[in-house]
């Protein structure tokens, strides 16, 4: 039996001491546990479900994640490890003077005993992650009292950064244990208790990578330029979208996806423009998500459907979309172009025709976050060729290049698996008679001067 070592930990301005048993011993003759325990502090142990113990594993969690752990070699588990564990608090405190034990193995759960419930918030989130590095570390180190403490003490230092994190244990943790800077082990493999590792680089903790994959119904209803109302009669549109992500890996992701929509005008309801898309990963790092992706929005309109919209043409864009989140802060730039095309329309007995030059969209959105809440905004600019009407005699009309400057509200509600958004668009400025009919691309920016949109979405 390895005896039980007692540790002084110190972080920040706090000093108390910490014990833990390591040997997960005995089957058939009872189990004993730590220093001679003979496991009475098991008997009528109960589930915490909530308070201050409970909350400093969220906190703990927290700040792993700001610190960015899941990219320093060697502590590639210390964030699942302490976000899963499972929490017991038990009946009476043990004879030694005891906070909290746990295995040194994986998945395995977490015995606090009383007197920790007296100990402070930056205590308690200390001891979560101390407990944690003894099962998430590798086998050759998780053993170690004074690795562990050393590592304790960088993660949970007020003024830790990753880069000290990442220096203490690139000094602490045996070479041979240590892996590349980007890479991660399997959680399947970290299950079974073999050491293994991806080739695969970490993506930000709400990237679209960890859970790429979506289902989403949109609403969008549109307000018209009164001035050119009678260019395009679409009231509203009902959007279906799914993207699956079958293909390739973590880092390099690739799926499909469909878009089908239901549009609403005066007359009734018509079917919209069907998109279908490809879209791939590139990389994350660095709290960094970079993604890219190629659509193709095609015209649905019969040829009397045809007569009643400008929106009768194919649009295809390709595109990229950079991200990064911060604690309380996100931005995303996303850059874009779309092709020219086509389109007719008849009005009473002139038929109207439409040439759309190539567009240029470069958007960036910024906002705060709060708890599962995102706030925040866009502004965009959609620098268009040129966009030419005529009714087939003399009038015809060129406006040259041109710009649309929309900006509008965002708010998300993100959940583990599924997210509720609402957002507006509005036209802050664009040349005499142009709207955002004069792009053509409906899938796309959409009808008239304004739009709002509500949309919800489940990621797997």
């Amino acid at each position: 039996m390895k005896p039980l070592n007692k540790i002084r930990l110190s972080a920040g301005c706090f000093l108390f001491l910490l014990q833990w048993s390591t040997l997960p011993l005995g089957y058939g003759m009872g189990t004993r546990v730590g220093n001679g325990d003979d496991g009475n502090d098991l008997e009528g142990a109960v589930l915490i479900t909530r308070g201050p113990i409970f909350e400093s594993r969220k906190k703990a969690v927290e700040l792993l994640r700001r610190l960015h752990v899941e990219g320093i070699p060697g502590l590639g588990h210390l964030i699942p490890e302490t976000e899963r564990s499972t929490l017991y608090l038990a009946k009476q405190d043990a004879p030694e003077l005891v906070y909290a034990r746990t295995m040194a193995e994986p998945d395995a759960p977490t015995r606090f005993f009383p007197a920790a419930t007296k100990l402070d918030a930056d205590q308690l989130l200390a001891l979560q992650i101390h407990e944690a590095l003894h099962r998430a570390l590798p086998a050759s180190i998780r053993e170690d009292e004074a690795a562990v403490t050393k590592l304790t003490l960088a993660i949970s230092t007020p003024d830790a950064t990753h880069d000290q994190v990442y220096a203490t244990a690139e000094n602490t943790i045996p070479a041979r244990d240590r892996r590349h800077r980007n890479q991660i082990d399997e959680i399947d493999t970290f299950r079974s208790h073999a050491e293994s590792v991806s080739d695969e680089p970490l993506a930000p903790p709400d990237s679209f990578a960890a859970l790429p994959s979506l289902v989403s119904y949109e609403f969008r209803t549109y307000q018209k330029n009164s001035d050119l109302s009678s260019r395009s009669t679409v009231q509203s549109m009902h959007v279906l979208q799914s993207f699956l992500y079958p293909f390739g890996t973590r880092l390099n992701s690739f799926g499909i996806g469909i878009e089908a929509a239901l549009v609403q005008q005066p007359l009734g309801t018509i079917m919209g423009p069907l998109g279908l898309s490809a879209r791939m990963r590139l990389w994350s790092g660095r709290g960094f998500d970079v993604g890219t992706y190629a659509s193709y929005s095609m015209n649905m309109l019969s040829a009397a459907e045809l007569k009643q919209s400008p929106f009768g043409r194919d649009v295809g864009t390709i595109g990229l979309s950079l991200k990064k989140g911060l604690d309380v802060f996100y931005v995303e730039n996303f850059l874009g172009y779309s092709f020219g095309g086509s389109a007719q329309q008849t009005i009473g007995n002139v038929l109207y025709h439409y040439q759309y030059g190539g567009v240029v969209n470069a958007s960036i959105h910024l906002g705060a976050t709060a708890g599962i809440f995102k706030v925040g905004g866009f502004v965009a600019i959609d620098l268009a060729d040129n966009y030419h009407q005529d009714d087939g005699g003399p009038f015809s009309n060129d406006t040259g290049r041109y710009r649309i400057i929309s900006a509008g509200p965002e708010i998300t509600a993100r959940f583990k698996t599924w997210s509720l958004a609402g957002y507006g668009r509005v036209l802050v400025n664009a040349p005499e008679d142009i709207d955002f009919d004069s792009l053509g691309n409906l899938m796309g920016i959409g009808s008239g001067q304004s739009l709002v949109g509500i949309k919800a979405s489940i990621y797997f």
